[in-house]
Order: C-alpha cells, then sequence, then structure tokens
C-alpha cells in the first residue's frame, strides 16, 4: 500500500496520501498482534479516529506551537538546540507516530509502546510526551549536530536502541511536571 501512495504525495494538499501511509504502517504493526486482518482493520481505524480528533489536521500549528511550548519548558536544553540550528520540530511531529508506533522499532519495544499507548486512558494524548522524552533521551546526539539536516536524519534514523520501559517513565514524568505547571490544554 505505501509503494501505491508514494506517488500521490507530491502534490496532495489533504493530507490523504499520508493518511494511508499512517494506515499501512499502523495496519502492519497490528498485524503482527491481532488475530484477523477484520480486527487489524477496525484497531487501525479507531488509532486514526482518535488522532484526528486529539490532533485535527486544521489545528496542526496550534499544535505544534503547543509541542514547542512543552519542550521549551520541559526540555529547555533541546528547545535550545533546535532553535539554534533553525529546526523546524513541525517538519517531524507528523511522522514520529509512523516512527514511534510502526517499523522504526524492533518487536519488543514497538509492543512495549503500544501496550503503553492503548492502555493509556486517553490514548494518544501522551504522544507528545513521549516524543519528548525520545528527544531528551538523544539530547548527547543531538547537541553534536552542526546543522538541521544532521538533526532530521538523526530523528529518521531507524530506532533500534530506543528502551521502551524508561520512555515510558520519562513521559510519564514529564506529563506530571507540565500539569504540576500548569502547561496542560484542559
Amino acid at each position: 500500500l505505501q509503494q501505491e501512495v508514494d506517488p500521490l504525495s507530491d502534490d496532495d494538499s489533504s493530507g490523504f496520501a499520508d493518511r494511508l501511509k499512517d494506515m499501512a504502517i499502523l495496519s502492519l504493526t497490528l498485524l503482527t498482534v491481532m488475530d484477523s486482518e477484520v480486527e487489524t482493520f477496525f484497531a487501525t481505524k479507531q488509532v486514526l479516529q482518535s488522532l484526528d480528533e486529539l490532533f485535527p489536521r486544521d489545528q496542526i500549528d496550534e499544535h505544534a506551537a503547543n509541542f514547542r511550548m512543552l519542550a521549551a519548558a520541559l526540555i529547555p536544553e533541546v528547545h535550545e538546540i533546535l532553535e539554534h540550528l533553525d529546526f523546524d520540530i513541525q517538519d517531524s511531529l507528523s511522522s514520529w507516530l509512523r516512527r514511534l508506533m510502526g517499523l522504526s522499532l524492533s518487536r519488543g519495544p514497538l509492543l512495549r509502546l503500544w501496550d503503553y499507548y492503548v492502555s493509556n486512558l486517553d490514548l494518544l494524548a501522551m504522544h507528545p510526551f513521549v516524543c519528548l522524552a525520545y528527544l531528551q533521551s538523544i539530547s548527547s546526539k543531538l547537541s553534536q549536530c552542526q546543522d538541521k539536516w544532521q538533526v532530521s536524519k538523526l530523528l529518521n534514523r531507524r530506532l533500534n536502541d530506543i528502551q521502551a520501559a524508561k520512555l515510558v517513565s520519562r513521559a510519564e514524568t514529564l506529563k506530571a511536571i507540565a500539569d504540576g505547571r500548569g502547561l496542560l490544554q484542559p
């Protein structure tokens, strides 16, 4: 499916091609743990609907600004690196769900992360905090980057070395800190 969708990406302003890519990657992941294709389809549909409700495409600029604010408040050292290199975090936000929930993780960490997302009451509301925790975990590598292209390459690499349990724990801590500081939107 993804190979068929890639040619659509060049002239797609509605995000249809990106949505199909998301669905393909999430479906492949779910197929490894679900009993049937029908269950996989409905589970993928539910995850994508939750994502659309949580992060509507027409409000992506607002969510990106909120993410930048959380990054500046919770992981200022990383935020400063990204700002200094003129790296626009919004360009990476949409791909991070695919990277963290799809093919870029080995099976163990992938299932641990999926378990975390699915068992959390707000499902994908923790995703920004997982992304912040990931950025914090690679802060020493980010500090070695010389330009925004190196940052992009680092963020788009295969995540073989991710420790999902530590990432989840740090995401919970970051959310609690944000909540304690009154940074969370109602």
